[in-house]
């Protein structure tokens, strides 16, 4: 991939809160046209591999079609009154992984491609697209020095979603019922 296709001008989209706390901020990569182009064909491969081969782990609700928080969050729900009709106790931990696609270490991602079946010339592309970045923000007008990106994957990014999705796809087989987004886990213990 072209050094140009891997810098990214990012910019701070407010969230909530107060605006003078920076961490009511979320960064987003504004990037390449032809970058963007790129990341559309190999997200159609992704997908198509990880549907054809069923795996994507069913809990994980994350970008995907006709799933939603609403429909992960109802589907608790119902799973919830069912054991609580039997008398049992149910209780609830939620999660909310911030930074979690700017903290996402490529070593781990390549293993996990690895273990779904990504290998060969797509790995080593997915690799190199992820590896050598180079960012810069933007804040009202005023640009930063190219700074070089050694861990997470850009935020804005179409492969971003996808890759983080394989990245946790494991972690619900670690807890129970569902995960929505990638960035928030629930967890359910009965007693």
């Amino acid at each position: 991939m072209p050094h140009t296709w891997k810098r990214a001008k990012v910019i701070p989209i407010f969230k909530k809160g107060s605006k003078s706390d920076i961490g009511n901020y979320r960064p987003i990569s504004l990037l390449s046209i032809p970058s963007k182009i790129l990341e559309h064909q190999v997200c159609d491969i992704l997908n198509d591999h990880l549907s054809k081969h069923s795996l994507k782990n069913p809990p994980q609700w994350g970008f995907a079609k006709g799933l939603s928080a609403e429909g992960m969050f109802l589907s608790l729900t119902n799973r919830w009154k069912m054991e609580l009709d039997k008398g049992l106790t149910v209780g609830a931990i939620f999660v909310d992984f911030r930074k979690a696609f700017d903290s996402l270490s490529h070593n781990i991602l390549s293993l996990k491609l690895q273990a779904v079946g990504i290998c060969g010339n797509l790995h080593e592309r997915l690799m190199n697209y992820l590896s050598d970045r180079c960012q810069c923000t933007l804040v009202n007008g005023y640009i930063s020095d190219l700074t070089l990106v050694q861990y997470g994957i850009p935020q804005g990014s179409l492969l971003g979603p996808r890759l983080y999705t394989i990245y946790v796809n494991s972690l619900p087989d670690a807890i129970t019922l569902g995960m929505y987004l990638c960035m928030q886990t629930t967890l359910q213990y009965t007693v």
